[in-house]
Order: structure tokens, then sequence, then C-alpha cells
């Protein structure tokens, strides 16, 4: 089971956690304290005995995310491949402070493809597609951890998804939180060789559905209002 992290948030303004001004900088630091800690030390002195008269420098053990990754990504300094993940774990809790709107779902991918074939089933375009959006990049200065896809949703396009959300809900014969509806049940596979069963019935929780639903209704409000933000999407 896999974790899609969704961010109603401009895509300029996570740029702008990289290399940030002074006074943005600061704020984001204040943030990173949430999640992050100061690297914790530990000596080597009492292991190496009394024979070495020069004081032996104090390692650092890097134990998830620390303000030492929390000030490489302000300051605009390289990640190395190492921290990859805590910086990302840095990353997504400024997202979920700075956006409009966030949803953290549990979900396989082939769950997604049933949502993205629902969505073309309602004649939305496969350009709207989870599929698609997780493999547009959102070009950030910070490379993506190991098993982690980084995409995004330009504002046009979330504001398309969400005012045709309430038909991918009538193709999929569901309603949030309720079991299938009914209707013509069939088989289909995509070149990845992916199955789909439809319409979505009991097998699939709900728990899932209902945070993807809920994200797009409330889509609805935040997409067509000035300023309307991009979505940011994380999968790992």
């Amino acid at each position: 089971m896999g974790t899609l992290w969704l961010y109603a948030i401009s895509l300029d303004d996570v740029r702008e956690f990289f290399a940030a001004p002074a006074d943005e900088a600061a704020e984001l630091l204040d943030l990173a304290r949430q999640v992050a800690r100061e690297p914790a030390k530990t000596s080597l002195l009492s292991k190496v005995g009394p024979a070495f008269k020069r004081p032996i420098a104090t390692p650092f053990v890097l134990v998830g995310p620390t303000m030492d990754d929390a000030k490489t990504l302000v300051e605009g300094r390289s990640t190395p491949p190492d921290r990859l993940g805590p910086a990302w774990a840095i990353v997504r809790q400024w997202c979920a402070a700075k956006c409009r709107d966030n949803a953290q779902v549990n979900v396989e991918r082939s769950q997604l493809a049933t949502v993205d074939f629902a969505n073309v089933t309602s004649g939305l375009s496969s350009q709207f597609s989870f599929t698609t959006m997780l493999a547009r990049d959102p070009h950030l200065p910070l490379l993506p951890a190991p098993g982690l896809v980084v995409g995004w949703i330009p504002n046009n396009y979330v504001q398309k998804m969400s005012e045709n959300w309430a038909q991918v809900i009538a193709a999929a014969g569901w309603k949030a939180g309720n079991e299938s509806s009914g209707g013509t049940t069939f088989s289909r596979d995509d070149q990845t060789g992916v199955g789909f069963s439809w319409p979505l019935d009991g097998s699939q929780p709900a728990d899932w559905w209902d945070a993807i639903n809920g994200f797009f209704e409330r889509a609805v409000d935040w997409a067509v209002s000035d300023h309307s933000p991009d979505v940011l999407a994380l999968y790992q």
C-alpha cells in the first residue's frame, strides 16, 4: 500500500522554499522544527581509550529530518542523496502549512488507475488523470527520494477536474462511503496489465475513495477563486 499526498498550493510558492528570502527562510525554519531536530551527538572517546591525546571530532547520528536538512533547503544548497527522504519530509511539512487544502491517502497505484478509468468513462481527457499527474515533472530543485514520485496539476486543470468530479462519481456508480449502487460489471486490462472491475464495488476500501472524493469536491470552492492554486502530488 502506497501513500498519495495532494497539496493545493502554487508551484511557484513551492519553488520559493528553495533559496528562500531571509524572512521566508526564517518562517520555514520555524515550521521545520515541528518535524526536524538537531542531530544527536555521540562520542567515540570512551571507545578508543586514553592512547589518543588529541580530541576526536564528535560525529553526528542523522536519524529522520534535521534542522541541517532544512537549512540546506532554504539556503538553496544541494541535498546529498542519502538525505533526500528526510528533506522531502520537511517539504511535506511546509506544503501542509502553506497550502490551501490537502489530502493524504493510503492507496494502491492500481486503485488510482481505477479512478483514471472513471475519468475516461465520464468523458474527461486522460490528460487530467492521476497517471498523467504523477508523470508531470514540476521541475523542483530537490530530486525525488528513492521510491518517491513527484508530479503536479496546473490550476486550470484542477478547475476542470473539480467541475467534472460529479460525473466521475456517477460513472463509478459510487457514492462516497457507500458500496457500488449497481450496474454492469466488466473487466478491462490496461497496457501495464492492471486489472479493473467496474463499477467500483464493496471490495474496494471506502476510505481512499472518500479522501480523494472529498479533496476534489472541496476544489470546486478554491479552484475557481482568485489566485487559484496548483496541486502538488507526491506518491510513495
